[in-house]
């Protein structure tokens, strides 16, 4: 589905260029704000060691649950007849989260003093929320109009995020960090307002392909996306 909401973007991109004289080049800054949505699973185990005694089961589960996106970013832009590149650093915090599994300890031992009782066969969702996020972006476009007033740009980038696991228990949660890289494709147009400011809009998918350890267990893996739609405004000096 994802892919078709690209493929819509793009199209809707290409029916409202316009005319007027570019001015994207030089170096700029701004702010996105949009909707994002996360998904991602774990394995499931069955003999995953617990923090104390005993062991635990993890079973994976995919519910993904929508939240707010917002990156500020600044970079550097260069035209080249109707072509354009450009190179961003960005800062981002997304609220979305993700069920990935069910954490359940086993009969007969004590699991994760704080968060399981002991002896507990209670079971808890585990959650994946990105958090906070640092990252680094290529642009390449195409101006479009008479006067090239409208840019539409294919990004790739490369994302960090300080992201968590958690868990609530009937003793409490347990959160865990997991650090989190992600390549990050999407696809965007930027508009002028004046001289120096322009309104941009676009879709990002980013793609988890490394993921830390964690203290839950050593063998937790997860290969969480998430879905970006966003708009806002950047000042070219």
């Amino acid at each position: 589905m994802n892919k078709y909401l690209m493929g819509a973007a793009l199209a809707t991109v290409l029916a409202v260029a316009g005319t007027a004289e570019a001015k994207h080049d030089g170096f700029f800054t701004g702010a996105k704000v949009g909707y994002s949505h996360t998904t991602g699973k774990l394995n499931t185990i069955t003999t995953a060691k617990a923090y104390d005694s005993g062991t635990a089961t993890f079973t994976g589960a995919n519910k993904g649950k929508g939240g707010f996106h917002g990156t500020v970013f600044v970079g550097h832009g260069t035209s080249f007849g109707k072509g354009h590149f450009a190179a961003a650093l960005n800062a981002s915090y997304d609220s979305s989260n993700a069920k990935v599994g069910t954490y359940k300890a086993n009969n007969g031992g004590a699991v994760v003093t704080g968060l399981f009782k002991a002896a507990s066969t209670e079971t808890a969702d585990v959650k994946y929320e990105p958090g906070f996020g640092l990252g680094l972006e290529g642009r390449g476009g195409v101006h479009f109009g008479e006067t090239q007033k409208y840019l539409v740009f294919f990004k790739l980038g490369l994302d960090y995020n300080f992201a968590k696991l958690k868990a609530t228990g009937d003793a409490g949660t347990l959160k865990d960090s997991v650090k989190v890289w992600s390549v990050t494709p999407g696809l965007g147009v930027q508009g002028e307002i004046n001289d120096h400011l322009n309104w941009t809009a676009g879709v990002d998918y980013k793609l988890a392909f490394s993921i830390s350890k964690t203290n839950v267990a050593n063998v937790i893996k997860t290969k969480p996306k998430t879905f970006v739609v966003n708009a806002g405004l950047t000042y070219h000096f």
